[in-house]
């Protein structure tokens, strides 16, 4: 019988800390007093909770290879603290799945994991997080070094790898990781939550696939690349049946950067996934077949229809974990079928399946309310054509 240990594995690199949720009516003004209507603590961090939600989406029936193993293995690369708080956080990410027993999960001692306090306002469904850095630190270079040292130690830790992902954090770990797995043939997926500068710039040039939200990529794209006027030519964008498309925003053009700067190897085949909060999301990719590196194919999807909105915290986490998931299923329904549209498909029903997880993470604060692989049998079905018709129901088309 397969074990989960011979599942195919996604590695998962950055932050991990406790999240203590205070919901308020609404935000605060300056000196004003308000109760908070309920408390949560939960495991948070962007990687711990990309890890946490792959972790409980594994068994669903749809996604595995017909044997006992779960359809995906997490194992999460991170650094906490040997206090009660981190020890805690290692039992919340063990109990949901996450392999939490590399080398690089690191617990360094005589010291305390960080706390963010995210004030969540049930009116206006927006939040505030108030970050407190734990005495931890981060992992380093010199840590996955160690790891990297001897062939076999470096060989444990990429075992069955399919795909690596970092937040971003840990920038210099990060950056060691994203080399050897690029150097081991493995994709490499990154984060761009927030602009963290050089480190962050060369994590980028790894990556075959980029996730972030529209206002975040921008503003990285508008700083590294900033076009000078009559540089480069216009990009021309593509709908996914060939039509040529009108109109496109300024911040679509601006984000279309990310397919003509870096290394040549890799940007034929990058993939930028540009999140737009209740405006849904697109996948960004140079067109197949096109003559001209500024030729972009876009196709987009909206959100989860009737959506109940309790939480925002994590759901662009989520909504890259049930993306990476779904990067499997698609090798399924790619044997399937035979049909020209068949990458259409697949791309389509990548982005409405990561909403459908974001989605349904809304509906409870920080990662209670994160879809198992049961609710997935439940709500989607239990074979990729039954989850396919299914997402088509539930999810929106993309607003303009």
């Amino acid at each position: 019988m397969a074990s989960a240990a011979d599942a195919p594995t996604i590695l998962v690199v950055g932050a991990t800390c406790v999240d203590r949720l205070l919901t308020v009516p609404h935000h605060p003004a300056p000196d004003e007093k308000l109760r908070v209507a309920s408390t949560t603590e939960s495991c948070g961090g962007n990687a711990a909770n990309v890890a946490a939600a792959i972790a409980l989406l594994s068994p669903a029936t749809f996604a595995s290879s017909g044997d006992a193993r779960p359809a995906l293995r997490v194992k999460l690369l991170t650094k906490v603290g040997d206090d009660a708080s981190s020890r805690w956080l290692q039992s919340e990410l063990q109990s949901k799945g996450v392999d939490c027993a590399s080398s690089l999960f690191v617990e360094a001692p005589n010291s305390t994991a960080s706390v963010t306090t995210v004030i969540v306002s049930e009116s206006e469904h927006t939040r505030a997080c108030l970050h407190a850095p734990g005495s931890c630190g981060e992992l380093t270079a010199a840590e996955v070094e160690g790891a990297l040292s001897s062939r076999t130690s470096a060989d444990a830790l990429f075992r069955n790898v399919v795909m690596f992902h970092s937040d971003c954090r840990h920038g210099a770990a990060a950056l060691a990781l994203a080399i050897e797995a690029r150097r081991r043939g493995i994709p490499v997926s990154v984060d761009v939550e927030k602009d963290r500068g050089k480190m962050m710039e060369r994590l980028v040039d790894t990556a075959t696939l980029v996730f972030g939200n529209e206002e975040k990529l921008g503003q990285f794209a508008r700083r590294r690349w900033r076009r000078q006027e009559g540089d480069e030519p216009e990009p021309t964008f593509y709908a996914v049946d060939s039509s040529k498309m009108e109109g496109v925003d300024e911040s679509m053009v601006e984000i279309s950067a990310f397919l003509r700067h870096g290394d040549p190897d890799i940007l034929p085949d990058r993939t930028v996934v540009v999140t737009r909060g209740s405006k849904g999301a697109y996948h960004l990719q140079r067109r197949r077949g096109g003559t001209h590196s500024d030729e972009c194919t876009v196709l987009g999807v909206g959100t989860l229809r009737d959506a109940t909105v309790v939480d925002t915290t994590g759901a662009g986490d989520a909504f890259i974990a049930g993306y990476l998931f779904s990067l499997d299923a698609q090798n399924m329904l790619l044997a399937m079928r035979e049909e020209s549209s068949a990458e259409q498909i697949l791309l389509r029903l990548q982005l409405q399946f990561a909403a459908w997880v974001a989605g349904r993470k809304l509906a409870g604060p920080g990662q209670e309310a994160l879809p198992s692989g049961r609710d997935v049998d439940i709500c989607l079905g239990l074979n990729i054509e039954d989850v396919r018709r299914r997402l088509e129901d539930a999810i929106d088309g993309m607003e303009p």
